[in-house]
Formats: structure tokens, sequence, C-alpha cells
């Protein structure tokens, strides 16, 4: 422009910069007067240059998701740039942890922004902790950032009150940190409630005791009174109504008469 201007005999005047979303940087978008003009020899002539697209503030998106995130960048005439993830305990997975350029940054039109995204908390392997107390395991699932989530008590012949029987989910599973692993707890044996077997008949008690889910400990014969049927259970220990482990035995005191 200014070598056109020269060759015209004119020079150039004020030249002063707008911004443009269409002409490029450098490129003259007005002049004054305007060209056909005619002024006289050596006038200067005024030129408006442009200074390329006007800078734009970059929106705050973090907490968004991408797809909202892209929304948000493209209202504010910019473009997603790459997007990567990483673990976060505190950001939901798929939410914008990190942008760049940070917001209210001023950038050129049409500028990427990168994201950074959660992929939600960091996983952890699940500890073994079948055959520990339950303080013990909820100890060991804490030391790798895990909770005890539901614990159930169930009864065990084999497996100790207070001990963990089985864990879910297993040892090994990969979890994200922080997640609940349900236990199931023994509650020792099955308790069952001691029958009466006073006053029937010895061979009676005992079908009453099996079925209750004990069984006949050690049988003492005595004669107690001539007024009580032979082979009488005339006492039990436990007493009835006692509460004991399945399985149990219980003792008997048998009146029979050939002592008396």
């Amino acid at each position: 422009a200014r070598q056109a201007l020269q060759i015209a005999a004119l020079t150039v005047g004020t030249v002063t910069q707008e911004a443009s979303s269409t002409v490029p940087a450098g490129t003259v978008i007005r002049q004054n007067p305007p060209a056909g003009v005619l002024v006289t020899s050596g006038s200067q002539v005024n030129l408006v240059v442009s200074s390329g697209p006007a800078p734009v503030n970059v929106p705050n998106v973090v907490g968004l998701s991408q797809s909202a995130a892209a929304i948000a960048l493209q209202r504010a005439g910019l473009t997603l740039g790459t997007v990567t993830q990483e673990t976060s305990a505190t950001a939901p997975a798929g939410t914008v942890i990190r942008q760049n350029p940070a917001a209210g940054t001023a950038v050129l039109s049409g500028s990427a922004v990168g994201l950074v995204l959660s992929s939600g908390p960091p996983l952890v392997s699940v500890p073994n902790v079948v055959g520990q107390s339950q303080r013990e395991a909820a100890a060991t699932l804490a030391a790798v950032k895990l909770t005890v989530g539901q614990v159930i008590h169930q009864s065990s012949a084999t497996v100790p009150a207070g001990i963990v029987i089985s864990q879910r989910p297993t040892a090994g599973a990969a979890v994200p940190s922080g997640s609940a692993v349900d236990l199931v707890v023994s509650s020792g044996p099955e308790q069952v409630i001691v029958p009466n077997v006073v006053g029937l008949a010895e061979q009676t008690a005992g079908g009453v005791l099996r079925r209750a889910g004990l069984t006949v400990g050690r049988v003492t014969y005595r004669y107690v009174s001539s007024s009580i049927p032979d082979r009488t259970v005339t006492s039990q220990n436990p007493t009835a109504g006692t509460s004991v482990a399945a399985g149990s035995a219980i003792d008997l005191v048998v009146h029979l008469f050939s002592l008396g």
C-alpha cells in the first residue's frame, strides 16, 4: 500500500490497527480518503490495518464433561485441543481436571485448548482378609485406602467367632481407591436351645436331643425312686432352655430300677 501511494505521488498518513477475523494481519482494511477521490499531489492517505483476529478469553471448563467443555470452547470461538486422562480421587470420571491455556488467558480466536480428564480414582488391588478378625481386616483394608462395606454374620462350625469367612470383591481384584469390601464374619457355631427331656424315657430323650441338633453325652444310671418308671431321665446338663452350640452333648441321669 505504501509503494502504491508513492507511485501515485501520495504519502502514508496515520496508520491504525483493527482486529479482524476475515482480513489477514498486516493487510489494509480501509483507507481515508477512499480510492478514486481526487486529492492534491503529496496528500496523506490514512490506513486502517488488520491486526488479525481479536483475542478471546479462555472460558473455565474445569469440572465439565468433555462434551460440555467442547461446546463452551466453541461458543467462545476456540477449539478442543489434545485430551488426556489422569486418575483423581476427587474429580468424577470423565470431568475436566485441568485445561491449557488456563481460564482467563487471552488467546487468538480459533486457538486450541487442551484438556486433562479424570479417569476416576486410582485402582488398587484388594488384599486377602479371609482368616483375619474383623478389626484386623478393617486395618488391612484401610492401609490400601479401602473401606469395610456390609458385614454379614454367619454361623460356622469350623471358623472361630469374629473371623472373616469370605470377602467381596475377592483378593486380587482391581477396584477404585476408596471402594468398600463386604465381609462375611463368623458368629461361631450355630446356637440351639436345649429341649427339656426330664421325665422322658431314655430312648425317647435321645431322639428329642438329636432332632434338636444335639447329642447324648455321658449317661449316669442311678436309682432314684420306685415311683419313677424304669430308664426315665431324671436330670440333664445343660438344663432345658440353655443356649448351646449345635452338636453339643447333653449329659443325662437315668433312673435304673435294678440299682435299687
